[in-house]
């Protein structure tokens, strides 16, 4: 059912992973898949299915990992947003474009930075982007008031995770290619070199974030 569970022979220590978003789209009938809405009425609704389904335990069990994102209908069309995203933080994105597959990945210290086409990834007639967080260290997490999985039933943590979304989303460099050129030549000359990923890659290896 979507479940991968690691089990500690000799203390007994149970690790369950799994996307809580696909596993209420397949318990429900809607198919193995995440590109639809999951509002807060359905996360409560998967939560109590998988206390249904391990046991009332799993409510107090740690969170060790988490992923969260948003799904945006972009006004410009997904791949060129995403070729226009330079980097995160000042490091470059790692970039897998394969068939059926276009991401754009920043790993650091205690997260990673995912922006991808899911519409790409699922075929979707509608134009997708994805753009998600995926924390392997929950020291940033928890002052947000998330410990154990019943804490996704609290709504109150929702508006504390998109912030931490629009914030990390704000540190992405994106180049606008978009902007029309300017009348007198010298601008003209820095915005030519303002559209190139070399100029701001450049940018960063020699000077400040702030710069």
């Amino acid at each position: 059912d979507g479940f991968e569970v690691e089990i500690n022979q000799p203390t007994g220590q149970t690790k369950v992973g799994f996307s809580l978003h696909k596993y209420f789209n397949s318990s429900t009938g809607a198919g193995n898949q995440n590109y639809n809405d999951f509002v807060f009425p359905d996360i409560c609704k998967a939560v109590q299915s998988v206390a249904d389904y391990f046991g009332s335990e799993i409510l107090i069990a740690d969170i060790v990992n988490i992923e969260f994102g948003v799904n945006i209908t972009a006004p410009i069309p997904t791949t060129e947003l995403l070729n226009n995203c330079h980097s995160h933080r000042k490091k470059r994105f790692n970039v897998e474009a394969t068939a059926g597959k276009l991401y754009y990945n920043c790993i650091h210290s205690q997260y990673r930075v995912k922006i991808y086409d899911k519409g790409l990834q699922y075929s979707l007639s509608d134009p997708a982007l994805r753009f998600e967080l995926h924390y392997g260290k929950m020291e940033k997490i928890r002052p947000l008031g998330i410990t154990a999985f019943r804490d996704l039933l609290n709504i109150e943590i929702y508006p504390r995770l998109l912030h931490v979304l629009l914030t990390e989303w704000d540190k992405v460099l994106f180049i606008d290619t978009t902007l029309n050129d300017p009348t007198t030549s010298n601008l003209k000359a820095k915005f030519k070199a303002w559209k190139t990923p070399e100029f701001w890659t450049r940018l960063i290896e020699k000077q400040t974030a702030k710069k």
